[in-house]
């Protein structure tokens, strides 16, 4: 059995798909920064009118995808004590 060669064109449209995907990104990126910003504010101040909640603002997770690991950078939403017991 032969493998399946891809249609003609294929990669000229992933191409293009990358080039979508990076650009819906970087307008998102630059649309929603005010509001990243707003929440990273609270976040801290919400460490500094509650110490037990003090911590970093952005919480790190290691992830898989696709065979690869990378490190995802999420809000950090729960309590510092939280992410050490877990």
């Amino acid at each position: 059995m032969t493998p399946a060669t891809p249609p003609p064109g294929f990669h000229e449209k992933l191409r293009v798909k990358y080039f979508l995907d990076i650009l819906s990104a970087w307008v998102c990126l630059f649309l929603f920064w005010p509001f990243l910003l707003f929440f990273a504010i609270l976040i801290k101040l919400d460490g500094l009118l509650h110490p037990e909640n003090a911590g970093p603002v952005f919480y790190k997770e290691a992830r898989m995808s696709a065979g690869k690991i990378f490190m995802m950078y999420k809000f950090r939403t729960i309590t510092v004590k939280e992410i050490k017991e877990s």
